[in-house]
């Protein structure tokens, strides 16, 4: 018997699956799907498998989700335990609802787009939490699938949600250089047929949270870099607020609903 399950909410599409000895992986798409079943294959938990498929659907969809961001996950152990982590990422320490209304009137766009949108991440701190309390691999083992599709690229026209949501959003990636030159084609057009995207940056931002851990996103030179406001964005994250947002685990609590009691703080 499997001696713990993990469920994480990767995405409301339909699932696509693969096969790994002792269990199956599910996902919104085939190569996450299958860096999850690889783990499975290499001895990995289901902790280290759900961990391999998730860090790898973010970089086949690098708009929906990512090590900018975070998560929740739900671990059922075999004896009928629960573990609910929730490392979602959090708003930084200066945030202030003035600054989201700078002429004295709400501007919706700034919660959407800009510096100011952008949150406290706690993906990194998630996913190294879970390794640590069910993982069986090490860490650079059950992220080498994600970090082998970062530097050696993938099909643009094997992801079309993201080829999607490169074409609705071409006006934002053309405008920035690291962007443009990653999802953009070399004259910042749409890319074309057989486009492959490839994330050299990201593969290397991966292989330091494998071989460093979550401090080095969080206090170290990564996360002073990540910290540091960016004048033309008006970014509001201080680099004390990057120490301050451990994941929080959530206990089962209050009263019984059909049979089931909720997880809740």
């Amino acid at each position: 018997m499997v001696p713990v399950l993990l469920w994480l909410a990767l995405a409301a599409s339909p699932a696509l699956a693969a096969r790994g000895p002792g269990g199956a992986v599910a996902t919104e798409h085939p190569l996450a799907a299958a860096a999850g079943a690889e783990i499975l294959g290499a001895g990995g938990s289901v902790v280290d498998a759900a961990i391999a498929a998730a860090t790898a659907i973010c970089v086949v969809h690098a708009s929906s989700c990512g090590l900018g961001g975070g998560g929740f996950a739900l671990v059922h152990r075999a004896d009928g335990s629960d573990f609910a982590l929730d490392y979602r990422e959090q708003a930084p320490a200066a945030a202030r609802p003035e600054r989201f209304a700078p002429n004295g009137r709400p501007e919706p766009a700034l919660l959407r787009t800009g510096g100011l949108a952008v949150g406290v991440p706690g993906e990194a701190a998630g996913i190294t939490m879970l390794h640590r309390r069910f993982g069986r691999l090490p860490l650079a083992r059950v992220l080498a699938p994600a970090i082998r599709l970062a530097r050696d690229g993938f099909s643009l026209d094997a992801s079309p949600h993201l080829r999607r949501e490169v074409e609705r959003s071409i006006g934002l990636l053309a405008a920035d250089p690291g962007l443009r030159g990653v999802f953009l084609a070399p004259d910042g057009s749409l890319p074309g047929p057989g486009f492959r995207v490839v994330q050299p940056d990201l593969a290397r931002t991966l292989e330091g949270l494998a071989s460093r851990g979550a401090r080095e996103w969080q206090i170290g030179r990564r996360g002073a870099r990540d910290a540091r406001p960016a004048p033309a964005r008006r970014s509001s994250r201080p680099r004390a607020r990057q120490r301050d947002h451990p994941p929080s685990p959530r206990r089962r609590d209050g009263p019984v609903v059909r049979g089931s009691r909720p997880l809740v703080r």
